[in-house]
């Protein structure tokens, strides 16, 4: 696999076998998942052991499915590290994002209704403090302001149209995913476009790619703040597995980003991807702006 300067890619899937974690491929997977949703929809990488699925009607439909696709030991390889340590039981037996139901379910519900919308808008006036104290520090959401950098058309469209604060952080989840993927392990034999995915295997659904597919997303590599189907995305998971914080995240987006605006236009002079593969961004951002006049 061969990223060029122009970000396209030298990846053929029936030949290469693509690896996530290779070494500049998160720097811009997305020319990578192109490929592998229009030639290579189930694609095996067997030195790695890992079946990647990269289609959105895949992904959501395989993440709701609590029946073939189960945590099980998918995710144990991540705290590797951590093996043979009290914490490592409780970062695998005792996690939420590494259990099955019916665990999974109960601890969810316990902490579900914290997040309601009602209850996230009782919080909104102390994210607007937080913000004014961090702005002059550049602490916002770094995959959002990205988005808003190399888009500044739909920059200038939220200082005219405030109401599209509410689609701001669907489409910037969509448009660049800061979870790109979730591992699961098939609790059964899958059968998915020719090919069987076997009981046991361990399968990543690549949610950056689904949010990227072109056959359920018009125009997907733009992003757009008046999308009709944003809140289609898959950033956020789907049924049971679904993000609790969801509805915090995105009221936090539209906060922050309305003090954006003292920024006026802005753009990114530096990106220092962040080390962690799960969760897509940086570990340095700066930019220069021009303050918005008053």
């Amino acid at each position: 696999m061969v990223a060029s300067i122009d970000g396209s890619v030298e990846f053929d899937p029936s030949v290469d076998r693509f690896n996530l974690f290779a070494p500049g491929v998160m720097d811009n997977p997305y020319p990578y998942y192109s490929t592998l949703r229009e030639r290579a929809p189930v694609h095996f990488n067997e030195e790695i052991g890992l079946h990647y699925l990269s289609r959105y009607d895949d992904v959501a439909a395989l993440g709701r499915d609590r029946q073939r696709l189960i945590r099980g030991d998918s995710i144990s390889g991540i705290f590797a590290a951590y093996r043979d340590t009290a914490l490592h039981r409780v970062l695998i037996y005792n996690n939420l994002f590494a259990l099955d139901e019916p665990t999974h379910g109960r601890l969810k519900r316990l902490v579900t209704k914290t997040f309601t919308r009602a209850r996230v808008e009782q919080l909104v006036p102390r994210m607007e403090g937080i913000c004014a104290q961090l702005l002059d520090e550049a602490g916002l959401d770094r995959n959002t302001m990205r988005s808003l950098a190399e888009n500044p058309e739909q920059a200038r469209a939220l200082r005219d149209d405030p109401s599209l604060f509410w689609t701001l952080p669907d489409d910037a989840l969509r448009y660049y995913s800061t979870t790109q993927y979730n591992i699961r392990q098939a609790a059964a034999t899958i059968e998915l476009h020719d090919t069987k995915i076997p009981e046991g295997a361990i399968v990543m659904l690549l949610r950056g790619s689904a949010n990227r597919d072109e056959r359920r997303f018009a125009d997907p590599d733009t992003f757009d703040l008046r999308r009709p189907d944003s809140a289609a995305h898959v950033g956020f998971g789907e049924g049971p597995t679904s993000c609790t914080g969801a509805m915090l995240a995105r009221v936090e987006v539209q906060v922050a980003f309305r003090a954006l605006q003292r920024l006026g236009e802005f753009r990114i002079t530096r990106w220092d991807p962040g080390p962690t593969k799960l969760f897509w961004g940086p570990r340095a951002v700066e930019v220069e702006y021009q303050p918005a006049s008053r």
